[in-house]
C-alpha cells in the first residue's frame, strides 16, 4: 500500500488550511502592531520637540535678556512669570 493509496479526507485539509491561515494572520498582527507602537512612540517624541522648541520660541524668548545673566531680579521675576503660566 502507497502514501497515494490512502483516503484525502476533506475535513483534514481543511483544517490544515484554517489553522496556517490564522497562524499567518497572528504574526501579521504581532509584526504590525510593534512597528505601529515603535512609530507612534518616535512620532510622540518628534511632535514633543517641536512643540516645546515653538513654545520656548514664543513665549520664553521674548522675556529673556541680560538681566537673567547678571540676575536682575525684575527680569527673573518676569521670566519666573511667564515660566508658570506655561505649567497651567
Amino acid at each position: 500500500m502507497s502514501v497515494f493509496d490512502e483516503p484525502i479526507w476533506v475535513s483534514r485539509l481543511v483544517l490544515r488550511y484554517a489553522v496556517t491561515g490564522l497562524l499567518a494572520l497572528v504574526i501579521v498582527a504581532v509584526a504590525t502592531a510593534l512597528v505601529s507602537r515603535t512609530l507612534g512612540t518616535q512620532s510622540a517624541i518628534e511632535d514633543a520637540v517641536r512643540i516645546t522648541s515653538l513654545t520656548a520660541g514664543v513665549a520664553v524668548e521674548l522675556v529673556l535678556d541680560d538681566g537673567v545673566l547678571t540676575g536682575d531680579l525684575a527680569v527673573l521675576a518676569a521670566l519666573a512669570r511667564v515660566v508658570q503660566g506655561l505649567r497651567g
